[in-house]
């Protein structure tokens, strides 16, 4: 095969390859402007390696004789130059020229199209010269025509004169021509905001500047200086061109997506090559291994030959899937391929558990992989909120860094979406005259396509996306896609929301476990000792902080202070309100006062503090170690119980209100002696309110039974055993409330 035959290969490939192209574009959206520049582009592209290859296989063997102009029918081929300055000025983004000047443009092709004029109609000069010499049969015929004559002969010199420039120096405009595509094709390139577009838009440039800037080697510049290439380098630079053009476009449709030509159209481009090359070297080794035979026997062996084609047809078609399944990893299952576009999103998403980022990977997932200028997400800020009602959260993204801001919804857009459920364009929902701030806001940012975010046939919120840069509409494929994304958006959020619950609610654990250790600070470290009293305290809040309170004050000269109280409420606000009690009552009980004095006090700081809607049942008493006298003040608080030796039963009744409701109010205290073997029990109601399964109280009663079969005990022994009877009671029931225990017994002397 020598170099003539090998070049009208590849231009017949390179030509029927640029052609299929064109199809494949123009079929993909003949509406879409862009489809049609670079369609009419590559046909016209097509039709030099096939005119060439024509001229090379079918007339030349022949050594017929035809005349110039047909021959100068290949300039057509040339068209391809203002096409591509065409193409340049509307991909990827239109111009501002195109735009203000739109028809214009296409007086670009007016040099090309009187170059080919001059070529066809001028190509021999001479030959229409001698045509115009004859001579009419009257001497007046003669003189008008031989002066009609001269003219066009006239005219025919001109343009055959103008044909000889026009022909050496049309090189220039072609230079001119790709030097203008290759800068309105950078330009675009820059005001891309998209980064796929960006990698389509590179690709197509290095292609088109690679193979143009090749031709230009081979061609344009030797025709403009005069030179002479060795007909090897030129065919060799030729088919550069023609590989590295056809190649690039052929890349940027099955790698990026070029012009979003649809991913099945993509694979049957990717499989015809693929199969093409593979039967082609197939019918290639055939060949070869025929005349290798015929070679090493001598002639030709028809039974060898069979039987390797019966084994390498064997062979053929796992050979033939074998590279398929390379082809298709390696090109078209790339970043452009929207199953692998779902698969990574969904990868991203689903590991994604801070709000901020996911909606970061929503915003810039969708902004690049469909090309558009700007992406939103709005959500409900309330999850209970539902048909529109309620505050949205808009979330969007349009140069390279994200917005929010919070408007309320739109009930009628909301309620269209929800029928809908599925992606819907903006100009199929309903609009108001007086449309809502949403709707105002979504305008703003050119919002085109929404696609609703569903939970259980709730709308939860939605997804909003501009027109794409380049233009084109959004194929079934990625309405498809959008519909399936929005169900993992919406997996994805929830998994975010239930992650950010958690940390909250690690966060108030890990500080209620820091309320509860300063709480229980708070509270006596150890129980006071004394040789005449057993005195021992016990607290157990039903969360983890409480509102009971107990504690032991020392103010000197030999007295003990108990103090029991009990905050309204439980948990946090109660234990708050219970450090405020601890802060005034150790404030106060520093100074010398009566202890309903001291009480009164209490409470009227307590009411200026401005707690409302917090009040305490308070006990307070003083007791004197040496005398065992003891005076106390029960502010509105659960009867202390104290049992005498003799088993006599008196209830600590004296004091007043509870704390913290009326700043007036007066208290009064009571007095008595204690003496050995008496036993005195200060509690909260969380110890007589304690419920069992049956919902039934521990009760008063059987605290004072247990408090009298016990009494004979030590004051630990007796709270253990108290308690142990308490949650014998209770069992599995829950804890509803804080238990409190203070127990004191008078020992023998």
């Amino acid at each position: 095969m020598n170099l003539e035959s090998t070049v009208s290969i590849v231009y017949y490939i390179s030509g029927i390859v640029l052609l299929l192209l064109g199809i494949i574009i123009l079929k993909e959206n003949p509406r879409g402007r862009v489809n049609r520049i670079t369609a009419f582009m590559l046909f016209c592209a097509a039709t030099g390696p096939l005119l060439g290859a024509f001229y090379q296989t079918a007339l030349e063997p022949s050594s017929r004789l035809l005349p110039l102009w047909f021959y100068n029918l290949f300039f057509v081929w040339e068209l391809f130059f203002p096409a591509l300055v065409l193409f340049s000025m509307t991909f990827p983004v239109e111009s501002p020229f195109r735009k203000k000047h739109p028809r214009a443009v296409y007086a670009l092709f007016l040099p090309h199209i009187l170059h080919l004029f001059l070529t066809v109609l001028f190509s021999e000069p001479d030959k229409i010269l001698s045509l115009l010499d004859t001579r009419a049969g009257t001497p007046v015929a003669n003189v008008l025509f031989e002066y009609l004559t001269f003219l066009l002969k006239l005219v025919t010199i001109l343009f055959g004169f103008a044909l000889e420039v026009h022909e050496k120096f049309f090189s220039f405009t072609n230079l001119l021509y790709v030097l203008l595509a290759v800068t309105f094709l950078y330009r675009g390139y820059r005001r891309m905001p998209v980064p796929s577009l960006k990698r389509q838009v590179r690709v197509i440039i290095l292609g088109v500047i690679s193979a143009v800037g090749l031709y230009v080697l081979a061609v344009i510049i030797p025709t403009i200086f005069g030179l002479r290439l060795k007909l090897d380098l030129k065919y060799t630079l030729i088919i550069l061109a023609l590989l590295v053009g056809p190649g690039s476009i052929a890349w940027a449709i099955v790698k990026h997506r070029f012009l979003d030509v649809r991913l099945i159209v993509r694979q049957s481009l990717v499989y015809s090559i693929s199969s093409g090359i593979i039967i082609g070297g197939y019918l290639l080794i055939l060949r070869q291994f025929g005349n290798l035979l015929a070679n090493i026997l001598g002639q030709k062996v028809p039974f060898l030959e069979v039987v390797f084609l019966v084994v390498a047809l064997l062979f053929f078609q796992p050979i033939m899937n074998k590279v398929n399944d390379l082809i298709t990893r390696l090109f078209v299952a790339g970043r452009g391929d929207y199953r692998n576009i779902m698969e990574r999103f969904s990868r991203e998403v689903i590991t994604l558990l801070d709000f901020s980022e996911l909606v970061e990977t929503i915003l810039s997932t969708f902004r690049e992989e469909l090309q558009v200028e700007t992406a939103s997400v709005a959500v409900f800020t309330d999850e209970s909120a539902s048909g529109g009602e309620g505050v949205m959260r808009l979330y969007w993204r349009k140069e390279s860094y994200t917005e929010a801001t919070e408007l309320e919804g739109d009930r009628d857009l909301c309620q269209a979406l929800t029928e809908k459920g599925r992606p819907t364009f903006v100009e199929e929902l309903p609009v108001k005259d007086d449309p809502s701030p949403l709707h105002r806001k979504l305008q703003q940012l050119d919002s085109f396509l929404l696609v609703p975010l569903m939970e259980k046939g709730k709308l939860v919120g939605f997804l909003g996306l501009s027109k794409k840069v380049t233009g084109f509409r959004y194929a079934y494929e990625e309405l498809t896609m959008l519909a399936i994304l929005a169900n993992q958006i919406v997996v994805a959020m929830n998994n975010a929301r239930l992650y950010a619950e958690s940390i909250e609610k690690q966060r108030l654990e890990e500080e209620l476990n820091l309320a509860r250790q300063i709480q229980m600070d708070l509270l006596p470290r150890s129980d006071p000792e004394y040789p005449n009293l057993e005195i021992v305290g016990y607290t157990n809040p039903s969360r983890r902080v409480g509102g009971d309170y107990y504690d032991y004050l020392l103010p000197g000269d030999g007295r003990l202070c108990l103090v029991v109280g009990d905050v309204t409420g439980k948990g946090v606000a109660a234990a708050l309100m219970m450090a405020r009690l601890q802060a005034i009552l150790h404030s106060e009980a520093g100074r010398s006062k009566e202890v309903e004095e001291m009480v009164a006090n209490l409470n009227r700081l307590l009411v200026q503090s401005g707690t409302q809607n917090r009040y305490v049942t308070f006990f307070f008493g003083e007791l004197d170690t040496e005398t065992l006298s003891f005076k106390y003040c029960n502010a509105g608080h659960n009867y202390p119980i104290l049992i005498r030796e003799d088993g006599t039963i008196q209830y600590l009744e004296t004091g007043g209100l509870i704390l913290g409701a009326f700043e007036e109010a007066t208290y009064t205290s009571g007095q008595l002696d204690l003496k050995p073997n008496d036993l005195l029990v200060l509690y909260t109601d969380g110890i007589t309110e304690a419920l069992n399964m049956q919902e039934e109280e521990f009760g008063e009663k059987r605290l004072l039974e247990t408090l009298c079969k016990l009494r004979h005990l030590h004051a630990e022994e007796l709270k253990d055993q108290l308690i142990s009877e308490v949650r014998s009671h209770v069992q599995d029931f829950p804890q509803y409330d804080d238990m409190t225990l203070v127990v004191l017994k008078v020992s023998e002397p």
